[in-house]
């Protein structure tokens, strides 16, 4: 997956891109709100800095950790997911491991065992145990990554930029603002500007 995380890089260019109507930011394009989004729902994040996010965002390896059930199916709805990521390099070597430390995030969703002490991990249960917490750009605790920078958040799913229209198994490319006030939004990256690397 390194290959295809360096070559979509090199594809994107440095920041900050040019947000002109070529091809590429035509790609990058976002659809409508779905009906579900509210005006106080935390993925807002994504519509309103998505300028910030084509111009200035930063190319991870991603892994669902969960997403809402119709993304695993054909059809038309755009919803939400959770999905943790990295740029280590170490890791976009081996996405399995990143694939792992997904899994045990989800451990977390409606889980019936007591909530952590520790208040680090205690957020991260908190945010992935309804679902509906909308985290961005948060890292997970060291030690349930082997040290390695892992981050969770929330995003949605555009079924438009997703091959064949829905998730399948494996890591994907997301794009991650990490400039200017937090918190810090996430997108993933349409599959025509990888899927073929």
């Amino acid at each position: 997956m390194r290959h295809v995380i360096d070559a979509l890089s090199a594809r994107l260019g440095s920041p900050p891109r040019p947000i002109a109507g070529d091809a590429l930011s035509l790609s990058l394009s976002l659809p409508p709100p779905p009906p579900w989004l509210t005006d106080d729902d935390g993925l807002n994040l994504i519509y309103d800095r998505h300028t910030d996010l084509v111009t200035h965002g930063e190319v991870a390896l991603a892994t669902i950790v969960m997403a809402n059930t119709v993304l695993w199916e054909p059809g038309t709805d755009d919803a939400p997911a959770s999905v943790v990521y990295t740029f280590d390099p170490t890791l976009l070597q081996h996405p399995h491991r990143l694939e792992q430390y997904g899994h045990a995030q989800y451990r977390h969703h409606k889980s019936t065992e007591d909530p952590p002490r520790d208040p680090w991990l205690r957020q991260i249960y908190e945010q992935l145990y309804s679902g509906l917490d909308r985290a961005m750009h948060q890292r997970l605790p060291p030690e349930e990554t082997g040290g390695h920078p892992v981050y969770h958040s929330a995003t949605v799913v555009f079924r438009a930029h997703l091959e064949d229209g829905k998730l399948g198994d494996g890591p994907l490319p997301v794009l991650v603002l990490r400039r200017g006030p937090p918190p810090w939004p996430c997108m993933i990256v349409p599959s025509s500007l990888w899927s073929a690397t």
